[in-house]
């Protein structure tokens, strides 16, 4: 099958105007599935990674000479029962085997609904064409309840491929375990609109959360949620954990051991609360899975609430920019405009970057500076929901508190231009009426994805196209951070330069038709792409300027967040023109030399040519003075221009011998890095090696029992056929009636053979004693009567094989249990 098929029916009708909203129907899994949502309910997946190297979307110089290009199979999957709504939200788990579809119902717009659906569980169809999987749908009595209550976002929780958080336009965050779909878990109601307005117009409408996302630090911040408002200012709602989840014993343990340090030194207050939350929260894992894939220990998260204590909001969180403090976003961009989007990345292990979009095109570039969320409490007695002993479910009214920390830089702000936000009238409901109110519509016309395989660089689809952002500024700051905390700051390795990069903004796609919906696909190995979807249905792999003239990396360089960009930034310095063929040792080479131009250049094109004083009239030579004062004059100009360049050219390569010589130490320090990784790597392939001769021996006992088990199931009585039944309820009946009759045959048989035998001995009685008066009986007669008594004994012979065998026939099919 070709590209285009994987789209097929992907949307409704087209009617020719550019869309004012996104949708949901495109979806990247991590192994490589691309899932596409059609409008009759149905889900197109197929495996998109091979096609990015040698297909239709690879790219030219990626592309072996002689490659032919393989089928994309295309597997359509029927969700049984099937989803009734036009998706707005499609999100995928971390490992693929979920799916989650969320957007107003067909039957009534004004009723929002959330369908799960089970990817492995799939069975194929009677036909064969399509498979068919499960599906449930979230929640169904809260949205058919509340007619107007809209999905703002869901995402799957990053620590559990069961759990779905959404956000509604209630100003609630719920966390739902798919589990049990018919109620949510945990439900945080974010008290963030204050008191009720009284028919003045207030600031409240920005303070209602728009978009979250998870945290991805260390230590709490791994437990917290960042929430983001219409008007672009930050909270986070920490700790949150799902029930049933394995977290690691150390950060359990480096959490209760900064928080004793706390309760002990009296620094936080609600350090107590904490060690309580901690202490009922978690309890050790079973031992069947005592132990992580990474080694440690692991602990359970169980159901758990405190009688009078709730998770706080903190916020709004302080935001820090070199022109002003606590500027908000929307603000800067001016109008009536939302925020709608928001991304948070982290680039290796120290550097966590946020980044904010509005309905208008301005996004904001964040960076956390700090350790991240902190736990707030509150005093609040949460609503549970038990079954006999067991909790249930945990309903909680979050409060708002200021906290210091932690604290954003906004380090950019790009406007991509994209014009004002577009307005719609809202619903009946309160809250419809305050979204509407805040510039936000029934949907959301711009989105935000990160890149699989570059981890700072991230893609803005929006309604008229989609652009490519590149933060060159967050590998500069991740290795500064790194150099901070091993104490190279002091040798000067870590000095920043004295302006950070900007952003580098690449437009992929301007559409007339408008854009539907994108979505990020790829690893480092087959290299990555933004796959966006116009309006009438037509597909686009959109790659950046620095992807392309990139080739995918392979090796241990792929490994490392950031490789491809900055393999990007190299080539682009050296001057590689897209399109162009080039294997990395020739991009590498090239690099080298635009790096050595670059440091060296100077040098090497040396001073120039002297200006040397023109000579006299006349003889010259060392013997007269004229000659001696053109020498003298000569020697002073070289002096001042080829002397002077190579003094300072001797201080500057010393200077750089021993920047080098610390380069060549780092190298070297990392080449044995490398060398420790390759031998760990080849460990872990022997390791894989002997796991897979286990599998294979697994499989040879699997196989042999399944044949045991097939035997088994032959063996069993089996139920009788349609031959059978008819022979005991038709043939066997009748056969029996003969033989009810012959019987009775034989019996008149037997008394006629006994009523002639009598008479036969009473004639012979009678012709004894009469024998001198009788006349004798003839010959002839005699043997008639003779040959008629043996016909009689034949007949009683062959009635009574016949007998036998009926009485045979029946003992057969009582033995088969047919009587």
């Amino acid at each position: 099958m070709s590209v285009k098929e994987l789209f097929q029916e992907a949307l409704l009708e087209y009617d020719e105007e550019p869309p004012s909203e996104l949708q949901g129907v495109l979806a990247y899994s991590g192994v490589g599935k691309m899932y596409v949502a059609t409008d009759d309910g149905r889900l197109r997946s197929a495996d998109v990674r091979q096609h990015l190297l040698t297909g239709e979307w690879a790219q030219a110089q990626e592309e072996p000479r002689g490659a032919k290009t393989p089928p994309m199979l295309v597997r359509t999957i029927l969700p049984s029962p099937k989803p009734e709504l036009s998706a707005t939200h499609f999100v995928l788990n971390r490992s693929g085997t979920y799916a989650a579809l969320a957007g107003p119902t067909t039957q009534d717009p004004e009723t929002s609904s959330i369908a799960v659906v089970d990817l492995s569980s799939c069975r194929p169809s009677r036909e064969g064409d399509y498979d068919i999987a499960a599906s449930i749908t979230l929640d169904s009595g809260l949205f058919e309840a509340r007619a107007g209550l809209r999905v703002l976002q869901v995402a799957w929780h990053p620590d559990s491929d069961c759990h779905l958080a959404v956000l509604t336009s209630d100003a609630t965050w719920r966390l739902y375990n798919i589990q049990r779909p018919d109620l949510a878990e945990q439900t945080f109601e974010l008290q963030l609109r204050g008191r009720r307005r009284l028919g003045l117009d207030g600031e409240s409408h920005g303070q209602l959360p728009v978009a979250f996302a998870f945290g991805g630090g260390e230590g709490w911040d791994r437990l917290a949620v960042y929430f983001c408002t219409a008007a672009g200012q930050l909270y986070t709602l920490c700790p949150v954990v799902p029930f049933g989840c394995r977290y690691p014993a150390r950060l359990v343990e480096g959490l209760r051991e900064a928080a004793e340090l706390a309760s002990a030194g009296g620094e936080v207050a609600q350090a107590p609360t904490s060690l309580a939350w901690l202490e009922g929260a978690f309890q050790p894992a079973p031992a069947s899975a005592g132990a992580s894939p990474a080694g440690g220990s692991l602990l359970y998260s169980v159901p758990h609430a405190l009688e009078e204590h709730t998770p706080s909001l903190a916020g709004p969180l302080p935001v820090e920019s070199a022109e002003a403090d606590d500027i908000s976003l929307t603000s800067l961009a001016g109008g009536r405009d939302s925020v709608q989007a928001l991304l948070l990345t982290r680039y290796g292990t120290d550097c966590t970057a946020l980044a904010i979009a509005t309905s208008a095109g301005t996004l904001g570039l964040y960076l956390l500076a700090g350790e991240g969320a902190e736990p707030r409490w509150a005093e609040s007695t949460p609503q549970c929901i038990t079954e006999g002993s067991t909790l249930l479910a945990v309903r909680s009214q979050v409060p708002t508190a200021l906290a210091p920390s932690p604290t954003f830089l906004l380090l950019d702000v790009v406007r991509l231009g994209l014009g004002a936000a577009q307005q719609q009238g809202g619903g009946g409901d309160d809250y419809d009426d305050e979204y509407s109110e805040a510039g936000l519509t029934h949907g959301r016309s711009v989105a935000l994805c990160a890149d699989p395989a570059v981890a700072e660089r991230l893609y803005c689809v929006h309604t008229a196209g989609a652009h490519a952002v590149t933060l060159g500024w967050l590998p500069l700051l991740s290795d500064f951070m790194a150099n901070l905390e091993e104490g190279s700051a002091g040798s000067g390795q870590a000095a920043l330069p004295p302006a950070l990069p900007a952003p580098a903004v690449e437009q992929l796609l301007a559409s007339k038709l408008g854009a539907v919906d994108g979505v990020a696909v790829g690893d480092p190995l087959c290299g990555t792409a933004l796959i966006a979807l116009e309006a009438n249905g037509t597909p686009h792999c959109l790659r950046t300027r620095l992807a392309a003239e990139a080739p995918p990396l392979t090796g241990p360089a792929a490994a490392r967040p950031g490789a491809a960009a900055a393999g990007g930034r190299a080539a682009e310095g050296g001057g590689v023109a897209a399109g162009t063929a080039a294997t990395p040792a020739a991009a590498v080479d090239r690099d080298v030399e635009a790096h050595v131009a670059r440091v060296y250049g100077d040098l090497l094109a040396g001073p120039g040519n002297a200006q040397l004083p023109a000579p006299p009239p006349g003889p010259l030579g060392s013997g007269n003075p004229a000659g001696q004062r053109h020498l003298s004059a000569s020697m002073a100009a070289l002096r001042s221009s080829h002397v002077e360049f190579a003094h300072q050219a001797h201080h500057d390569l010393l200077q750089r011998l021993h920047q080098l010589k610390g380069e060549l130490t780092k190298q070297e320090s990392r080449r044995e890095r490398l060398a420790d990784l390759a031998a760990g790597r080849a460990q872990a392939g022997d390791s894989l090696e002997a796991r897979l001769a286990r599998v294979a021996l697994f499989q040879d006992n699997l196989s042999s029992r399944l044949a045991l088990l097939g035997q088994l199931h032959w063996s069993l009585p089996r139920p009788p056929s349609e031959a059978e039944r008819a022979l005991k309820h038709s043939e066997l009946p009748e056969w029996e009636a003969a033989s009810r009759q012959l019987e009775g045959d034989i019996k008149a048989l037997h008394g006629r053979v006994a009523a002639l035998q009598r008479k036969a001995r009473s004639m012979g009685q009678v012709a004894a004693s009469q024998a001198a008066l009788a006349v004798q009986v003839p010959p002839q007669q005699l043997r008639r009567m003779r040959e008629a008594l043996a016909q009689q004994e034949a007949l009683i012979e062959t009635n009574l094989d016949l007998l036998g065998a009926l009485e045979a026939a029946a003992a057969e099919h009582e033995e088969l249990g047919l009587v």
